[in-house]
């Protein structure tokens, strides 16, 4: 299945510890042609193939998660602007910043796997979102580390993940754990 609308909003940390994904009113089985000639989702978590009105598969959700994720680790989105036609067509055409760049103390591993999600061209991100989780926590010498990044409590969106390679949410939520 695949989501069409993955965004901070739609996703439900539970109180076991569990991520939900909610509101599955865009989702569509893979098997199906995912074709359209209209656009549907937030513009603010769209992929570029989503953005075009071109056909999406799972690494259009990974983009999505990648969106997510820069957001969760830096506090910012990746890209913005209050003309959403303008939005749409940032996120088909230019490059997201670096999360380094905001947060100089992220691993530069992390801010790779960030990257390399968040390609403009689907074939370059990604197989999977397991192998995305993977490469999140994935520090050299294997060191694992969690990174905090200090957000005002007005500012924070919901939820946070420890971004520990086998100990994370989301790890464990994307069956690496």
């Amino acid at each position: 299945v695949v989501h069409r609308d993955l965004k901070p909003a739609n996703i439900c940390f539970t109180k076991s510890g569990e991520f939900k994904i909610l509101d599955l009113g865009l989702a569509r089985d893979i098997e199906r042609d995912l074709e359209t000639e209209t656009y549907s989702g937030t513009p603010a978590y769209s992929s570029p193939e989503q953005a075009a009105c071109r056909p999406t598969d799972g690494r259009s959700d990974q983009y999505a998660l990648a969106l997510i994720v820069f957001e969760m680790l830096t506090g910012k989105k990746a890209f913005t602007d209050v003309n959403l036609l303008c939005l749409l067509n940032k996120q088909i055409e230019d490059p997201p910043p670096r999360p380094r760049d905001l947060v100089p103390e992220l691993p530069e591993a992390t801010e790779r796997a960030i990257l390399r999600a968040l390609s403009k061209n689907p074939e370059e991100r990604y197989v999977s979102c397991r192998e995305f989780a993977h490469d999140l926590g994935d520090f050299p010498g294997g060191t694992e580390r969690s990174h905090v990044v200090p957000i005002p409590a007005d500012k924070r969106i919901g939820f946070y993940i420890a971004h520990v390679a086998d100990e994370s949410l989301l790890a464990r939520q994307l069956g690496r754990a």
